[in-house]
């Protein structure tokens, strides 16, 4: 018997507390989050066994990729400042830890929804600046702008931080710490 995985969002949640849990309830804010959480709905009604993996704000060790490590680093890079929205917090978890996470709960017979993220939080300000000092860009330029200098075509929860507990019980797993995954681009960039 085959068993649905879905890759959902911490974006389920309105971002109005973080340190969100699975049992928390949803109330998403933007159409992503919508889309998700309407086919958390059909897993949890569909009455059959599933597992619902919510994600934090997901990076690759790929300084060619597009996400948020290789997108800061070429706009060090180029001498441009890194436009941080003002007061949002994040999970930020490295693909191969998501990876390794997926075939570990799906190993283990979890069954449900998880939340798979670093289990530390940041303000993405502060995540930039640990960032580019890690990389050696000391004089690198970081703005806190509010949400509507982005022009976002819609909102953005401000603090979807959830926490990984259950995740890790299931597991066992300790994700590396975030500043471990920043040397690693140091060095690997």
């Amino acid at each position: 018997e085959w068993l649905p995985v879905f890759l959902s969002t911490d974006n389920v949640f309105d971002g109005g507390r973080g340190g969100y849990r699975e049992a928390d309830p949803t109330a998403p804010v933007n159409a992503y989050g919508a889309m998700k959480r309407e086919v958390e709905r059909f897993l949890e009604g569909a009455g059959r066994p599933y597992l619902n993996v919510r994600l934090g704000k997901v990076f690759t060790m790929d300084p060619e990729g597009d996400t948020l490590l290789a997108d800061w680093h070429r706009t060090l890079r180029e001498a441009r400042a890194v436009r941080c929205v003002e007061g949002q917090r994040l999970n930020p978890t490295c693909a191969e830890e998501v990876a390794d996470g997926i075939a570990s709960l799906a190993e283990r017979g979890a069954r449900g929804t998880f939340h798979l993220c670093a289990p530390e939080a940041f303000e993405r300000v502060d995540l930039a600046r640990t960032f580019a000092l890690r990389c050696g860009f000391r004089d690198a330029r970081i703005t806190v702008e509010p949400e509507t200098a982005f022009g976002f075509r819609d909102r953005r929860p401000r603090d979807p931080t959830m926490d990984p507990g259950a995740y890790l019980s299931a597991t066992g797993r300790r994700p590396r710490p975030v500043a471990s995954w920043f040397e690693e681009a140091a060095l690997r960039w």
